[in-house]
């Protein structure tokens, strides 16, 4: 507002109010007589429609004839509000802004743990036994795999889980067979000699 020679009592009862309004508390400022008028008008229409009141444009206008500016009262409260829709908009895109960094950061660290569990579970996969049906979870490398579309690894992961469940029970299965099996010979034994 001093770059377009505001009236400074036009400055400080702005302030006031915008401060006021800031803070939701009532606008009590004793203002001065230069602008008692115009604020008085304001007060009429509501704080919504702050610059809709012509007496601030006359009062500006006043004051550029005393300091013998050639602008416009009228230009000036034409350029006062594209500044205040600009400060609005700054508002506005700054919230955005944190507002998306914040969804933005989130999404990089799901994607991060995604990276880890798919790394991860590739690695024991790979030093396994698998298979001949599930050799294809590994037929991509794992670089490869990383640069895919994050549902692509998604299902990649979900199918790698599945595998992974089904090769620990076949290996389980088949680690304790030999000791099924001779549990089951015993059993059979047992009846066969209880019968006789």
């Amino acid at each position: 507002m001093h770059s377009v020679d505001t009236h400074p009592d036009i400055i400080e009862t702005i302030h006031k109010y915008l401060s006021s309004w800031h803070s939701s508390s009532p606008f009590e400022f004793v203002c001065p007589n230069s602008t008692y008028q115009a604020l008085s008008d304001q007060q009429v229409v509501g704080g919504r429609r702050f610059f809709e009141v012509k007496s601030w444009t006359e009062i500006q206008q006043h004051y550029y004839s005393l300091i013998h500016s050639r602008r416009s009262g009228r230009r000036w409260t034409i350029e006062l509000i594209k500044r205040l829709w600009q400060i609005a908009w700054d508002l506005w895109q700054h919230r955005n802004d944190v507002l998306h960094e914040k969804e933005h950061s989130t999404l990089a660290a799901d994607l991060r743990k995604l990276h880890r569990d798919i790394s991860n579970l590739y690695s024991t996969l790979s030093q396994v036994p698998l298979s001949f049906n599930n050799r294809y979870i590994l037929s991509t490398p794992l670089a490869t795999l990383l640069r895919r579309h994050v549902l692509y690894k998604r299902e990649w992961l979900r199918q790698a889980q599945i595998i992974r469940s089904a090769t620990r029970h076949r290996t389980w299965w088949e680690s304790n067979r030999g000791q099924r099996e001779l549990q089951g010979m015993r059993d059979n034994m047992r009846s066969w000699l209880q019968r006789g």
